[in-house]
Order: structure tokens, then sequence, then C-alpha cells
């Protein structure tokens, strides 16, 4: 029996797919189209774009990591949620009314945290669930970056 248990052994499919090869991509934020422009550094013709919703969506800024780009969209107070190497928009995620979001910082493939300027917030967003969660942060945050494990606001301290 233990010959045939070892022949069994032997046949198993790999239990992990091997990682795509990487892939150096420029990520172009078009605000007016409310798109993302992708150029692939090794193939400058094969560009692609992606739309991020209505074109009056007003997106600020954009923030990658990995295959994964989110975009505040102003005008709409959500954030598009783009998968770069399937090259499609994968969800847009509603964030409170009024919000003024404007930045964004990914800080694993399925958290980002954005700037919400006119709350004077910073939302924790779970690019999976869809669940949001805000912390006060002071005047007018605009934009933020993650480094060592902490998110790091700035602050435009703007007068109401």
């Amino acid at each position: 029996m233990a010959p045939a248990l070892l022949s069994a052994l032997g046949a198993c499919a790999e239990t992990s797919a091997p990682l795509p090869a990487p892939e150096e991509i420029v990520v172009v934020l078009n605000t007016n189209a409310a798109t993302l422009t992708l150029i692939p550094v090794g193939a400058p013709t094969q560009v692609s774009t992606i739309p991020l919703g209505g074109s009056d969506a007003q997106p600020a800024s954009v923030a990658t990591r990995g295959a994964i780009a989110v975009v505040p969209l102003q005008s709409e107070d959500a954030v598009a949620v783009v998968d770069l190497r399937a090259r499609q928009l994968v969800s847009i995620i509603k964030l409170a009314p009024g919000s003024g979001v404007s930045g964004a910082a990914l800080i694993s493939d399925s958290l980002a945290y954005v700037s919400n300027a006119s709350l004077h917030s910073v939302t924790r967003v779970d690019l999976v669930k869809g669940d949001t969660s805000s912390i006060a942060v002071g005047g007018t945050p605009t934009q933020m970056t993650v480094t060592r494990g902490r998110v790091l606001v700035l602050n435009a301290n703007l007068d109401a």
C-alpha cells in the first residue's frame, strides 16, 4: 500500500500558481476624461485606457501598489478600485456624502486610506469588502503616504 500512496503523492498538482512576470507600467490619470491610461514600458504602443465612471467623476489622484490602483473620485464621493493586471475597473466604493475625497495611499493589496478634505477626516477602505471607517485628522487633509507602517497625512489647514 505504501508504493501506491507514494505514487499518488507524486501526481499531486502544484498548490500555488506561479506569479505573473513583473511588468513596469506607467499609470496616467486623465482628470477631464475620468480615465486611467496604462502604458507598458516594454511595449509603449500597447496602451490601455480604463474608464473610472462618469465623465464628471473628477478623479483627484491615484495610488498604486502591485497590480492595484485606487483613484479618489471627488464629485462622486467615492473611490475607484482598478486591477492594473486585468486592465479593468473592479469596483467603486462609496464614501460619506460631501467628503471631498482627494488623496489616497495603499497599505496592502486590500486596504487603502483616503483623505476627505471637506470632512477633515481620513477613511480606511477595505477594497475587498467595501467597508469603511473614518477618523478626524485636522484641517483639510489633501494627500497622504504610507511608510514603515504609518499613514502620514498632509493637511492644507485652510480656514472654512
